[in-house]
């Protein structure tokens, strides 16, 4: 007996079944055509013998001790193959008539198959029953006619997990960008039959559209035992969390290794709002003290003190035409002053209903209000004790709202980002110290010495080191003569500033001595070669 074969014609029983019609004397009346692969014989050999003769041990049929049952019995049993050995079968005897007419209908298959069909039946009962993993069976046109996920899920209060839904569409369960979404996904599976294997997507309930969700998909074609396809198994995992722990590891990876690989304070602005926008936020902006631009050390964060939007960005790639744009410099108000440094962030869930809290203005509108945002974060940049500017994040409708689960994750990355904005406002500091220095070692931009008219200009040239030692000179000598003098330091800030100023005092007093330009340099290259061996430099 081959339990899997499926033969031309109409489909046999499951697994090699075989149903029997028997009088009251055991009379095979009628058989299907499945006895031939249980027993060897065909049902025309069956048909109107005795089917004792296919069995070894007592008959399944006969009344069980006891007497015969309300409905029907069920009975391991043993029965003969053509060949002569004994096939053990599961056997159920329903009773279809009594008295001197009797019927009976016997089912029996293979105890094998029998186990089988248990075991299929355990899984399945099981796999509807627990609430770990969702699963759910939809039909052709991909309606959900049995699932174990909770009914809420498919908008039918007071359901039962495992009953059958009143064939509810997902567009009835999702929102909408979210149903589309699946449906295509579970379209291609029921259109090609390759199966969808752990696919992660935003399954927003249509109930509750502001709360997160995030499921693991998988999915498969189902076909009947003639491979016509009846629909498709989906199975649901919930990873809402360790999505969210991927994004915030992403997040603070990217903020590990984009911040602080300048010392530009736009540069290091305009990454932090590229981290951020669009994983985190659909708008985002960098507002910095004003003071930050001139290298000095901002003071405490209060009303009036001015600011400058330093950078933005937008998921969209357009900046709210309301807001105030790049560059806008701007004074802070009394309400952030109040808000900010005593309670740390600002978290605005319902931008709209804080508008009518506080009452906002034009310059409240243009700073932190944007028409599209639904939701608002600002961040206080701090370092050192101090409040280097603000960051502000906003999601627009069409996404969750900032909750309290966001603000540590934007404190986070906004406090990696403060110490590359103070590191880059300390060495703006230092590079205007070094071209100040630099600018009154150099002489008048036009001077007139009597031999001749002077006229020069000075521009520093600035790299990632720093500024470097450049100089020049114009010396005025004996006898109507004038000495132009050009130089340049190796090395970049204050230690080739300083070295330039000694040599450029050796140079002035080097020509007093009216000495000829090769001896000049030569003492010069002296000094150098002195200064070398005493201060060692290690960009030398």
């Amino acid at each position: 007996m081959n339990p899997t074969r499926h033969p031309s014609g109409p489909a046999p029983s499951p697994g090699g079944a075989v149903a029997f019609v028997l009088d009251g004397e055991g009379t095979v009346l009628q058989c299907t055509g499945t006895v031939l692969d249980l027993t060897g014989y065909s049902a025309d050999e069956v048909r109107g013998g005795p089917a004792a003769d296919l069995v070894v041990g007592p008959a399944p049929w006969s009344r069980p001790p006891g007497g015969a049952p309300a409905g029907p019995w069920t009975v391991r049993t043993v029965l003969r193959h053509r060949n002569g050995t004994p096939v053990q079968v599961d056997a159920e005897v329903l009773p279809l008539s009594d008295g001197p007419e009797a019927r009976f209908l016997l089912c029996a298959a293979p105890s094998v198959v029998g186990q089988r069909w248990t075991e299929d039946r355990a899984l399945i009962r099981a796999l509807f029953n627990q609430s770990r993993i969702g699963l759910s069976i939809h039909g052709t046109d991909l309606v959900a006619v049995r699932t174990n996920l909770s009914p809420e899920c498919f908008g039918v209060p007071g359901a039962v997990p495992g009953d059958r839904p009143p064939r509810v569409t997902l567009e009835e369960a999702l929102v909408p960008e979210d149903a589309a979404a699946v449906r295509e996904r579970l379209r291609l599976v029921l259109d090609t039959g390759e199966p969808l294997i752990d696919w992660e997507h935003s399954a927003r309930r249509l109930r509750f559209p502001e709360r997160e969700r995030v499921l693991s998909l998988s999915a498969f074609r189902l076909q009947d035992s003639r491979d016509r396809v009846i629909g498709i198994a989906v199975v649901y995992t919930d990873v809402t969390e360790q999505f969210a722990a991927r994004r915030r590891l992403a997040l603070l990876h990217a903020a590990a290794t984009r911040l602080g690989q300048t010392l530009d304070l736009a540069r290091n602005a305009e990454e932090l709002v590229g981290i951020l926008v669009p994983d985190f936020a659909d708008l985002a902006s960098v507002d910095l003290v004003e003071a930050m631009f001139q290298g000095q050390e901002p003071k405490p964060f209060a009303a009036g003190i001015r600011q400058r939007r330093t950078a933005v960005a937008s998921a969209d790639g357009v900046w709210p035409a309301g807001m105030y744009p790049r560059g806008q410099v701007f004074a802070a108000r009394e309400t952030e002053d109040r808000l900010m440094p005593g309670t740390g962030s600002i978290l605005l869930p319902d931008l709209r209903r804080a508008e009518r809290i506080v009452g906002i203005d034009e310059s409240w509108r243009r700073l932190a209000f944007p028409e599209t945002a639904a939701s608002a974060l600002i961040v206080p940049l701090w370092a050192r004790g101090h409040v280097l500017g603000l960051l502000g994040l906003w999601r627009t409708r069409d996404r969750l709202p900032f909750a309290e689960s966001d603000v540590p994750l934007a404190e986070e990355i906004g406090s990696r980002a403060a110490l590359s904005l103070e590191n880059a406002r300390r060495y703006t500091a230092e590079l205007r110290t070094v071209e100040s220095l630099q600018r009154s070692l150099l002489p008048p931009e036009g001077a007139d010495l009597g031999a001749a008219e002077s006229a020069g200009s000075y521009v520093p040239a600035g790299t990632a080191a720093g500024l470097g030692g450049c100089w020049y000179d114009v010396i005025p000598l004996s006898s109507a003569r004038v000495a132009f003098v050009i130089g340049d330091v190796a090395g970049h800030g204050l230690a080739a500033t300083a070295t330039m100023g000694r040599l450029r005092t050796a140079v002035q007093t080097l020509a007093d001595l009216d000495l000829s330009p090769e001896e000049l340099l030569t003492h010069l290259d002296d000094l150098v070669v002195r200064l070398s061996a005493t201060e060692p430099q290690p960009d030398r």
